[in-house]
């Protein structure tokens, strides 16, 4: 089919020209079929079922599975620029699509399988889909299920067709959010399913993660962490097993079964796998990176982490969907400024006031990002995008820089409580409640007081019973680490928080919750 390569170090940087790719780059497709051509048996993926059961497909089945599909799609006009809607389960069909769809420079939508129908129609009006591919009811003629791209993998290739040519056309997908507007939006990522040698340093330096090993990906794959590590992670020729469901017990027990190398990982996964009964006495050893991004990190969840692994093995990346700043720090690095989210990597950072000017360090503002290469996201539907002098810009994330350039997040904007005329940051308060013995989970809201504005209050998991939970004693702990007017004034207990496919808590969904009054579970704080 192609080119023979006599080593695993020529196939990652060799470079060739593909139809629609720059000579420097190399398109999924086409890597994935020399990896086929010269490691065919080798293993590529393994789908992991919630119930245990594996499934392992080889290089050479993941290609033409590709291929199939490819030509079916091919064969109901899917083309370059065509938004194809993917919103499948974890899985090795999902997979198999979006490779197909990028196959003929289609740019794939990935939208959550269990959304409602509110979400799926407000965010379907903002573009002109050419196909659907999903596990939900749909009669319609531009409807795929997960069904039929099996029976298409199993099939034979349609028409005698078996290769297709190899594109790789911007953009190559677009993430739904409501970020801090609240409001469905696209963010479209103006970036090619085509690697070079750069980006696959990058993608090391950030993440800690090399070729020809072992990825464990526990999240689903709409989000944009856990896309971008599994394909990466395939083009790196790594073999990748992907959960179709995260569960802390399940995580522990294959990293150490399979001697996995590398898994990135959010917040509240880090928490719920640190909380396992299993976590101190699996083997880890084979971990050699685990990276964590997707939010703020309580600091005593990365202290056990740094504690089990070895700090050098922690990396934490943050970043936004619209890729307008990205930050990196490792373990040692975080335990010199903890609490920091590192250093620019491939961009410039400013922090600026609400006049735009910019703020020296220690100072709290908005912060702004310059990417390296321009800017690589545009937004369908509402736009949040704020653009200031000299290229830099930003989603409303609010920080600070120190004096070594190492930044630090305080909130979100929409997240910030203005409590009597001062501001509250959120995650800080979040940070000071989770050092409290007990806690399991907390989330700190504003919500409307007639002395106050918006009063701060705290949503709780915690651990036993409800009747030995003394808000008295929090309090009093608060007052040690926090500011008065930053202390919660009142204090609520919950079995479970409203999460996401992701995790995070569905924080817009608690503030409409207590807009008609307070929880039946809300304790005051003492005054």
């Amino acid at each position: 089919m192609g080119s023979a390569c006599c080593c695993k170090e020529e196939v990652s940087n060799e470079m060739d020209r593909c139809e629609g790719i720059p000579v420097d780059k190399l398109a999924f497709s086409k890597q994935l079929q020399r990896l086929a051509e010269e490691w065919g048996d080798e293993t590529a993926l393994v789908d992991v079922s919630r119930d245990g059961s594996e499934r392992a497909f080889s290089r050479r089945e993941l290609f033409e599975a590709i291929e199939k599909v490819a030509c079916h799609l091919n064969a109901r006009n899917v083309q370059q620029g065509d938004f194809v809607v993917i919103a499948l389960p974890n899985g090795y069909e999902n997979v198999v699509a979006t490779l197909a769809s990028w196959q003929l420079g289609a740019c794939c939508v990935f939208m959550s399988p269990k959304g409602t129908d509110e979400e799926r129609n407000h965010i379907h009006a903002l573009f002109e889909r050419k196909l659907l591919i999903s596990s939900w009811d749909c009669d319609e003629d531009d409807c795929v299920s997960g069904d039929d791209v099996r029976a298409w993998i199993e099939g034979d290739f349609p028409n005698g067709v078996e290769i297709l040519p190899f594109f790789a056309c911007e953009p190559s997908r677009a993430i739904p959010t409501g970020g801090s507007s609240g409001k469905p939006k696209l963010v479209v990522q103006k970036v090619r399913p085509a690697y070079c040698e750069m980006d696959l340093s990058a993608w090391t330096a950030m993440t800690g993660q090399t070729p020809w090993s072992k990825q464990l990906i526990p999240g689903s794959l709409f989000h944009n962490l856990y896309s971008n590590a599994t394909y990466i992670g395939l083009f790196f020729g790594q073999t990748v097993y992907l959960m179709e469901r995260f569960d802390e017990g399940q995580a522990l027990e294959l990293i150490e079964k399979h001697r996995i190398q590398f898994v990135g990982l959010a917040p509240t996964m880090m928490e719920r796998m640190m909380r396992h009964p299993s976590f101190s006495s699996r083997n880890l050893e084979s971990l050699e990176a685990v990276f964590h991004s997707g939010g703020p990190c309580p600091d005593k969840v990365k202290l056990a982490w740094i504690e089990r692994i070895g700090a050098q093995k922690v990396y934490e990346m943050y970043g936004e969907t619209e890729m307008v700043a990205t930050t990196v720090i490792r373990g040692e690095e975080w335990l010199e400024h903890r609490g920091s989210v590192g250093r620019p990597y491939g961009c410039e950072l400013q922090i600026r006031d609400d006049e735009g000017r910019v703020l020296p360090a220690g100072e709290v503002g908005e912060i702004f990002g310059k990417p390296a290469i321009g800017l690589s996201a545009k937004y369908v539907g509402p736009q949040s995008l704020k653009c200031e002098d000299g290229g830099f810009f930003s989603v409303g994330d609010l920080g600070w820089l120190d004096e070594e350039g190492y930044l630090y997040i305080s909130d979100r904007r929409s997240d910030m409580i203005v409590t009597g005329g001062k501001n509250v940051y959120t995650a800080e308060v979040e940070n000071a409640i989770f050092d409290y013995p007990g806690i399991i989970d907390a989330v700190v809201i504003g919500i409307p007081d007639q002395l106050w504005g918006l009063k701060v209050h705290a949503i709780l998991e915690i651990e036993g019973p409800e009747s030995e939970f003394s808000p008295d004693d929090l309090n009093e702990f608060l007052h040690t680490k926090l500011s008065g007017y930053k202390c919660p004034k009142t204090y609520e207990i919950v079995q479970d928080m409203p999460r996401n496919e992701m995790g995070k808590v569905r924080r817009r969904e608690l503030i409409e919750q207590h807009l008609s009054g307070l929880s039946e579970h809300e304790h005051n704080a003492p005054a």
